[in-house]
């Protein structure tokens, strides 16, 4: 297995069960995926959260509108607390459209853990990156959360 490329984590004063949907409702999902200030548009987002389910997301960058896709598979989940899936990325509106999986693929593992004063949100991507690329991601990922816990205090 590749090495953990980086991990972002958060102790959210919320119920397991609200992080859990945010995650794996599709609704939920294009409400918040995607850094601040960029935005997912709900008929890029597909979430089937059952083992072998497809996902996927856009994200539309509001300084030029360029699209990042990502999508894959699930491959461990274990409801409220664990969700690993494959992730595929692509600026290709075509290769999106066909969900090509012959690409390489990260994997992502999202962890939710019930400790004192809420729940314990871990994301972690394993593969390989560029030199220097995996510091970038792992911004990106914390501005994700971000915008994870924006939604979530507008469901409050």
């Amino acid at each position: 297995m590749a090495d953990i490329l980086y991990t972002v984590e958060r102790v959210i004063d919320a119920p397991i069960a609200s992080l859990w949907t945010l995650w794996t409702d599709p609704d939920h999902l294009a409400a918040w995926y995607g850094p601040v200030g960029f935005n997912s548009p709900r008929e890029s987002v597909t979430m089937e959260p059952h083992l072998g389910g497809a996902w996927s997301a856009t994200v539309v960058a509001p300084m030029d509108g360029s699209h990042h896709h990502f999508y894959g598979v699930i491959t461990e989940i274990s409801e409220p607390n664990v969700l690993h899936y494959s992730m595929r990325y692509t600026n290709d509106d075509d290769v999106f459209a066909a969900r090509d999986r012959s690409s390489e693929a990260h994997e992502v593992v999202i962890t939710l853990d019930e400790v004192e004063g809420g729940v314990h949100m871990t994301f972690s991507q394993i593969g390989t990156f560029p030199e220097g690329q995996a510091e970038q991601a792992k911004a990106g990922i914390e501005s994700y959360f971000d915008s994870f816990e924006s939604h979530l205090a507008t469901l409050a």
